[in-house]
């Protein structure tokens, strides 16, 4: 018997840790049918009998029904944060993006745009703001990367030369990206 691709494993492992069943992690994801889930920890596709590969958005939905509480709650971080270890598992590894797993730290106050805190740094609070608004910011990124959703290709060339400029004034080669 053929071993299980990683992803396979994991899948089966966080669920049942998480103790789901397959419908009801299905039912939490909002997204993935408990078929898909099935598919995806058998390991191999009926059909090709090769190993499967989810697609992104579905190993999202799967991260998010995991992270969620019985009653739909989901928690943000531990979203991205099983996000970013399906992705890897999967061999996605070009989608994981270099950024912080969780805005525990961001300062979730708003602030009127330019407005001066007593530590003088209205730049860092607003951008913390608008971060802790986002929570999972390395999965929109990805969205933009794939061109989801409504993004333009105005808005992924001005994102895209953002991110070249932070990662040339913060070391990181181009590759690392």
């Amino acid at each position: 018997m053929r071993e299980k691709p990683p992803i396979a494993k994991l899948v089966k492992k966080l669920r049942t840790r998480a103790r789901l069943s397959q419908r009801r992690l299905a039912g939490l994801s909002g997204t993935v049918s408990d078929s898909t889930i099935a598919r995806i920890e058998h390991g191999f596709d009926r059909k090709t009998g090769g190993p499967v590969k989810p697609e992104p958005e579905t190993l999202r939905g799967i991260a998010r029904g995991l992270a969620s509480s019985d009653d739909g709650e989901i928690d943000e971080a531990r979203a991205v944060e099983l996000y970013r270890e399906l992705l890897e598992v999967a061999g996605y590894t070009s989608l994981i993006l270099d950024t912080p797993a969780t805005n525990s730290e961001a300062v979730s106050s708003e602030r009127a745009p330019g407005a001066r805190d007593e530590g003088g740094n209205s730049v860092e609070r607003e951008i913390a703001s608008l971060l802790a608004r986002i929570p999972d910011a390395s999965i929109a990124l990805t969205d933009l990367a794939r061109g989801s959703g409504e993004w333009g290709d105005d808005d992924r060339e001005f994102v895209l030369g953002q991110l070249r400029l932070l990662a040339r004034r913060y070391g990181q080669s181009r590759e690392a990206c």
